[in-house]
């Protein structure tokens, strides 16, 4: 939302508000709103990377070069920093891990994004606890998202959750673009293999945390994993995404079967469809609104789904 306000697209802004009143989004806002989801990726919303996007985009051809450019200085500032407040050694190991968090994610695979894994982030070291501290930091300084995964579908979540299991995902998806070397074209054109997972998910994931003060959790038994579990007036809901308009999700049924949440939405490049008695349909930048999801009013059951 913010970076449509800072685009000057007040009438999208409009639209989106009026949605929650009457349930429907004319076909062309909907169209507008994708293309503007797939400039996000690529820009994010670090405000320098938002104020280059802004000024050059209608007046220079290759304003996307720019945006790359100047999130590459945010980067090396955030080295800079890392280097000069953390100590030598304590800043190698909180590099390292700010540095593997796209590279791991970059090991997706048409599904949701893995456990983090510890062994070969700093060389001699393959135990939580010697990284913790790094971790925490980075944590504390918001350029990590830390996502416990549990393997039980009940409140309270976070009795469930264990240090040392968890995924890990970048505070920003502009960022995340630029470390693991994704071109703007490739981005915007929708067409990035597997990318397309783990950047929806690390969306949902910031889009939530800006939204709600809830924490954020995953769930995982067996072969079956949800990508976010959010506990909402006493409710756990499920939260899967997935990388195209297919709304097919068997984690989800495995998930439902099990817990019986009380209704679905599925967040997906398709337009809003509110009219399912059990399952909902969301496009995925509506995900701010999912997370702001209210149950105390709801009479009937269902269980939530995001599908990018």
């Amino acid at each position: 939302m913010e970076f449509l306000d800072a685009c000057g697209e007040q009438r999208l802004i409009e639209v989106l508000s009026e949605f929650d009143e009457i349930g429907e989004l004319p076909g062309i806002a909907h169209s507008r709103l994708w293309e503007l989801l797939k400039a996000y990726f690529v820009v994010g919303g670090m405000p320098e990377a938002v104020k280059t996007y802004i000024s050059l985009k209608d007046t220079t051809r290759n304003f996307y070069s720019d945006v790359r450019l100047k999130q590459e200085e945010i980067i090396e500032s955030y080295y800079a920093d890392i280097a000069k407040h953390a100590g030598k050694v304590n800043s190698m190991h909180i590099t390292r891990v700010l540095r593997s968090v796209p590279a791991q994610l970059q090991r997706v695979i048409d599904g949701s994004v893995a456990k983090y894994r510890i062994k070969g982030v700093v060389p001699g070291i393959s135990h939580y606890n010697r990284l913790a501290g790094a971790i925490d930091w980075l944590e504390a300084a918001g350029l990590v998202i830390k996502i416990p995964i549990i393997n039980y579908g009940k409140a309270p979540l976070m009795a469930y959750s264990r240090e040392t299991y968890f995924k890990m995902m970048l505070f920003d998806v502009g960022i995340m673009g630029c470390m693991v070397g994704l071109s703007p074209r490739v981005l915007l054109d929708y067409n990035y293999g597997t990318y397309k997972g783990f950047f929806a998910e690390n969306f949902v994931a910031q889009e939530f945390l800006a939204s709600s003060k809830a924490g954020l959790f995953s769930w995982s038994e067996k072969t079956a994993e949800i990508e976010f579990l959010r506990e909402v007036a006493g409710e756990v809901v499920p939260v899967e995404v997935k990388s195209g308009t297919i709304t097919k999700a068997k984690s989800l049924q495995v998930f439902t079967s099990k817990y019986q949440p009380p209704f679905s939405i599925i967040l997906s490049g398709k337009p809003a469809n509110l009219k399912g008695a059990h399952t909902r349909y969301y496009p995925l930048y509506m995900a701010n609104k999912v997370a702001r999801l209210d149950l105390s009013n709801e009479t009937t059951r269902y269980s939530v789904v995001c599908l990018d």
